[in-house]
């Protein structure tokens, strides 16, 4: 098993021999670490620590339907209350905001996959969907950027009206 091309570890290098001498010797010097799924690459820092390999780009396809999805991705993240601009934004602060481009046009083939597969129309689900999953989480995120502007705040929930 090797690790992506142009990979420059250890376990690269060690590629050339066995599958058990390089399985062998990379249980010898690396510490049990959590245990990835089968088939993945691994890669082998200089500092003995054997992570999964990231990254690798994007898998093969038509380079004309790739330019049209991700400029069907640019265009639909600037539509207002969508919920593909606002996966945009939130993968545009961790990444360039070309590679947040491709990744919002990923999704786009998938939901159309899921639709066909499901017989159902389109729902857009709304720009607030990634905040509606964990309340809790977006709450703790928000009082740390309100913590870090200068403001001490305490949180309590809203009592239900009748």
């Amino acid at each position: 098993m090797t690790c992506r091309p142009g990979c420059s570890c250890a376990r690269a290098a060690a590629s050339r021999l066995s599958y058990a001498a390089s399985a062998t010797a990379a249980r010898s010097t690396a510490p049990e670490t959590a245990r990835p799924k089968p088939g993945a690459a691994q890669c082998e820092r200089p500092d003995g620590v054997t992570r999964p390999a990231v990254g690798g780009g994007t898998r093969k396809g038509t380079p004309h339907l790739t330019a049209m999805l991700v400029g069907t991705a640019i265009s639909a993240s600037r539509t207002k209350g969508s919920y593909l601009r606002d996966k945009f934004h939130r993968l545009r602060v961790r990444m360039d905001a070309k590679k947040a481009a491709v990744a919002v046009a990923h999704k786009i083939p998938v939901a159309a996959f899921h639709m066909l597969q499901r017989a159902v129309a389109f729902a857009d689900l709304g720009a607030d969907d990634l905040d509606r999953v964990d309340k809790h989480r977006t709450a703790k995120r928000l009082v740390r950027r309100l913590d870090a502007l200068g403001y001490n705040i305490m949180l309590r929930p809203t009592t239900a009206t009748a």
